[in-house]
């Protein structure tokens, strides 16, 4: 996780203008480092080179067979000497110039494919970040819609078209800790004990307002959501069982399972960085105890 506080003191004029405002924001509050992957674009980009590279092939076959069936001896050695290849001429061969720009297009190519694994697989911004910049820009106080050729707000109704951006610092924080840090930093900046600084973006202009607060996070408050988190995890799986021993009917502890299992896997996702996959799997064993545990009282089995 990188160190919030590196990004507490970037300095912002009031008049700094355009893309350069931009930027400071983006560093300043990192999760709005967002970027579009272009990913038509760039799909287009490698199709156009597979076309090219295939192209080179063939021609370069056609060489090889044609030189291969030349009277000229030195020419059929092309294709079982390499030194004969690359001295022939002074190196200036047909064949030999076709290779060397089949190999500078196979670069191009291949630096261009691994690009874009690189670039699937950065995580899609968050919606509240992407909509945070956007307000940011739309805003007097941040770019006041006077970028030309920006890419960040395209919403197509209620779609945010995500996929086809990237967050260069996403946050890693839970959702829980975000919730707090979103919903209480008013209150933490006010504990001195947390170290959580109030900012605010400096204005355009000193006679304007600034509109954005930004609550900058702290091991403080990290820490204080992990014992919140570990309190939590204790009492959803310790008290289910401590109900359901006092519950006669088994229907109704069936219909407790459900309810306690749906609890636990929400708070799990809510107060966590868990995938899915780990959502479902830990989910899944907590079924199973409370089922077990059920079928010991008597009446399941």
């Amino acid at each position: 996780m990188a160190d919030p506080s590196a990004y507490l003191d970037l300095p912002t004029e009031p008049g700094t203008r355009g893309y350069k405002r931009l930027a400071d924001f983006m560093a300043w509050e990192p999760p709005t480092a967002i970027f579009p992957r272009f990913r038509s674009a760039n799909l287009l980009n490698l199709l156009s080179l597979q076309a090219e590279i295939s192209q080179l092939e063939e021609q370069l076959l056609n060489l090889m067979k044609r030189d291969d069936q030349d009277p000229n001896l030195q020419r059929r050695f092309y294709s079982t000497n390499w030194s004969v290849l690359q001295a022939d001429q002074d190196g200036g061969n047909e064949q030999r110039l076709k290779l060397l720009e089949l190999r500078t297009k196979l670069g191009e190519y291949n630096t261009a494919l691994i690009q874009q694994i690189t670039l699937f697989r950065q995580p899609n911004p968050r919606i509240s970040d992407l909509e945070y910049l956007q307000n940011w820009l739309a805003d007097s106080s941040g770019g006041n819609r006077e970028l030309v050729g920006k890419v960040w707000i395209t919403k197509d109704g209620d779609n945010y078209k995500l996929a086809d951006k990237l967050s260069l610092l996403p946050e890693d924080y839970d959702t829980f800790t975000r919730t707090v840090l979103k919903r209480f930093g008013s209150v933490l900046s006010i504990l001195p004990a947390l170290h959580v600084k109030n900012r605010t973006f400096p204005p355009r202009q000193a006679s304007q307002d600034a509109h954005f607060t930004i609550y900058s996070s702290s091991d403080a408050v990290i820490s204080i959501g992990d014992k919140v988190a570990t309190i939590v995890a204790s009492l959803v799986t310790t008290i289910p069982i401590i109900i359901l021993k006092f519950v006669p009917s088994i229907n109704w502890r069936l219909g407790l399972v459900v309810i306690f299992t749906a609890v636990f896997s929400s708070t799990l996702a809510f107060m966590s960085n868990a995938k899915r996959a780990e959502v479902f799997g830990a989910s899944a064993a907590f079924a199973a105890v409370q089922v077990v545990f059920v079928g010991s009282l008597g009446g399941l089995f």
